[in-house]
């Protein structure tokens, strides 16, 4: 378990997955592939997200109404 902000994040075979995460939700999912330009492109326009994705390479987080989920 690892707090960042006001976020509890689960380990979860080697994905760091947000609390508020539930699978079956109708929230709009945005796949990166971690460390492509996508992914860097994404954190120059919400710089909030880097403290998530600094979790590691697999993350899943909710912010701002969508998921994101990152891979490798």
């Amino acid at each position: 378990v690892q707090s960042v902000g006001s976020k509890t994040f689960y380990l979860e075979n080697g994905v760091w997955i947000d609390s508020e995460y539930k699978d079956n939700s109708n929230l709009r999912e945005i796949k990166l592939t971690f460390a492509s330009s996508d992914y860097f492109d994404l954190l120059n326009k919400q710089k909030d997200l880097a403290q998530y994705f600094a979790l590691g390479e697999q993350v899943i987080v909710v912010s701002g109404g969508k998921v994101y989920r990152v891979g490798k």
